[in-house]
């Protein structure tokens, strides 16, 4: 946190101020879920580690990986759903549970790839989408899934591979990136299912990592972290198997107690699921509940299907190599102890499946609830491609070709709590040192694609927040404190909202303006345009809302900077109190790639130049590429007769990545 002075009176009484938090050093401190970060990124960002969106179109994309190989796919989506038209292929030996991350944030996402008896590696995005000459080779043991988290806080992702042949692997992201000297082996045994869960499962502030392996006792361990990357160790007790049968992992609040639950499932010789309800007092066998959806290869994902605020169960099932062929069924929360039943559930789509996986989300932003489901099937000449089943009855559905899709994409969209498409940071306390009042709130951000940023602030006299502070109130960027809320101490909490999870809003820094009222500030509130993404070569008005915080009008210049290449100046005269939206001359949007936005005011003698400037972010888009090929010539070939009739046939591939 940052107090910044901005005019000091004959008495040292500070007549304003501003509370600044912008740096990596001054979000760090806040409280947030696994699903937000405090980057680097902009020396300092608080952003989301998944992505959805390997192409940058703001369109979630599957990934299918070939269980022996040769290939693993993309699909990129859009609103026609998917086709072998818009996808990338990459050779690999085995495939298993990939994740994505902005992992060197350069704007652009990086698909992580887990070994499955061979080594992992990294593909890094760039504006030509990802490549296998554009990789980066790690080390882990087999891996059959992957999962990304800032687990020690140092503003850097880690990536986290349980083993199948061997201990589990934490490779510790850093500046320069990830190498052998920076990781860790946790030795909790072998054969490690198909993925992982990552929380603070007891609320300490610290990341957990939550993982299920070949264990003849039947126990699964909980790893809990503390400060410098120490942990301990937990076993909870699951079904034991002569098999790798634990093999999936759900974690959310299905009991809505604050806590977060842990959801095991199995197959091989595994038909039960268990539910472990999470407490202050930890984990307990006398608080969980049984039930028996079948094997389930695919593990379960958690999403509120009948909307009515209860996260119910989806179950992925069949047997994995084993066989059993099962239609996937959802399992509806009802609310009340033990929650989940075998009599409360509703089978999906039309035809039993043999399932590794899939994933929940509106894919074509049609309003209605999708389901991709992975399959694995590999016991006939022409394997069965993964599917997406279409909501709202998914009975319907696009085909992706694949070679036995193993695990493909396990990380759930949503809140970790309840699945909902929010997450919130909530700041330190700052003291103002006496009591003062609190003049407004100003923020800036981005917010592509229908997300947004909210705040709220609450006050208090005492150190950290008890039932004297007040309650949360919603502020306006740049709009005025009310003058209830004067007090010593003051938190925020941002709320980062989205509608879908391929466009997902920034926080980059929040001012709080404090003490007796200014008479000469003003400051620029929000960048109105550009952002989200635009065309290549597309003519845009840049614009961006002004307020004059101080006392008495005030003429002055407004400059806009976009990229490099645009800069801009105009003339604005506000009168005390009000705002206003600026118009900048044109812009025609280039180069290609994300481009840093900038507005600030430069009134002479503003009296604090803390809320003058404001940043966001555009990305440029270059035209669709499209890049398709014959593969193959299947007839003729060979040796055919004078006067034969034969049809000629290729096969063609398409690589397209928009």
């Amino acid at each position: 946190m940052r107090p910044v002075c901005v005019f000091v009176g004959l008495a040292t009484a500070v007549l304003g101020a501003t509370w600044v938090e912008t740096d990596w050093d001054e979000f760090r401190d806040g409280t947030f879920e696994h699903n937000l970060y405090v980057s680097h990124r902009d020396s300092g960002t608080v952003e989301f580690v998944p992505r959805f969106d390997l192409n940058n179109d703001a369109w979630i994309d599957l990934v299918c990986s070939d269980w022996t190989g040769p290939y693993l796919r993309v699909y990129f989506g859009d609103s026609s759903g998917f086709s072998a038209a818009r996808r990338r292929i990459f050779p690999i030996t085995y495939g298993g549970g990939s994740d994505a991350a902005d992992l060197n944030c350069d704007g652009y996402a990086d698909l992580i790839r887990p070994g499955w008896h061979s080594d992992p590696c990294i593909y890094w995005g760039s504006d030509s989408g990802h490549s296998p000459d554009n990789q980066t080779i790690l080390s882990a043991h087999g891996a059959e899934a992957t999962m990304t988290a800032d687990l020690d806080n140092d503003g850097y992702l880690d990536i986290v591979f349980p083993g199948e042949d061997g201990p589990l692997v934490i490779y510790w992201g850093t500046a320069s990136g990830y190498t052998s000297s920076q990781r860790t082996e946790i030795p909790i045994g072998y054969g490690m299912g198909f993925n992982s869960e990552i929380a603070d499962l007891n609320r300490d502030g610290y990341l957990d990592i939550i993982v299920t392996c070949y264990n003849p006792s039947g126990e699964q361990p909980v790893i809990y972290f503390g400060a410098g990357r120490a942990y301990h160790i937990e076993w909870l007790q699951y079904r034991a198997s002569s098999e790798y049968g634990p093999h999936g992992l759900t974690v959310a609040d299905f009991d809505h107690n604050g806590w977060l639950d842990v959801v095991y499932t199995g197959f091989a010789d595994i038909t039960e699921s268990y539910i472990y309800f999470g407490s202050a007092q930890g984990f307990s066998t006398s608080r969980r509940t049984i039930v028996a959806p079948g094997h389930c290869h695919g593990g379960s994902a958690a999403y509120d299907f009948d909307r009515d605020g209860w996260v119910d169960l989806l179950f992925f099932r069949g047997n994995g190599n084993y066989g059993d062929y099962s239609r996937p069924v959802i399992y509806y929360n009802c609310g009340t102890a033990p929650y989940f039943d075998d009599s409360r559930t509703q089978l999906v789509g039309n035809i039993p499946l043999r399932l590794s996986g899939g994933l929940i989300g509106d894919f074509n932003r049609d309003g209605n609830t999708d389901i991709y489901v992975a399959c694995f099937e590999s016991n006939t000449p022409s394997p069965m491609p993964s599917l997406v089943l279409w909501g709202p009855d998914w009975m319907t559905a696009d085909t992706l070709e694949c070679e036995v899709d193993h695990h493909s994409h396990p990380r759930e969209p949503g809140n970790t709590y309840d699945r909902t498409y929010r997450e919130d940071y909530l700041s330190s306390v700052f003291d103002a040192d006496a009591v003062t009042h609190w003049q407004s709130v100003t923020w800036d951000d981005s917010s592509p694609g229908g997300s947004s940023v909210e705040l709220s602030v609450r006050t208090g006299n005492t150190p950290s927040p008890d039932s004297t502070w007040s309650g949360w109130v919603d502020v306006t960027n740049g709009g005025p404190v009310p003058d209830s809320l004067d007090s010593r101490h003051i938190q925020y909490q941002a709320t980062l909202k989205y509608q879908n999870p391929a466009s997902l809003p920034m926080l980059f820094e929040v001012r709080v303006a404090y003490g007796s009222g200014l008479t000469h500030d003003v400051g620029a509130t929000s960048i109105v345009a550009p952002a989200g993404t635009v065309d290549s070569g597309t003519v845009r008005v840049p614009r961006a809302v002004v307020r004059n915080f101080g006392t008495t009008g005030a003429v002055f210049p407004v400059t806009m900077r976009i990229g490099v290449g645009y800069s801009q100046s105009v003339s604005e005269t506000l009168a005390a109190g009000i705002a206003d939206t600026v118009s900048f001359p044109v812009w025609t949007a280039t180069p290609t790639g994300v481009l840093p936005v900038t507005c600030f005011t430069g009134l002479t003698g503003d009296e604090n130049p803390a809320n003058d400037t404001i940043r966001d972010s555009v990305r440029v888009v270059g035209p669709p590429e499209h890049d398709v090929g014959a593969t193959a010539i299947l007839s003729p070939t060979g040796t055919v007769h004078t006067g034969d009739t034969v049809i000629p046939m290729a096969r063609a591939m398409g690589g397209g990545i928009r």
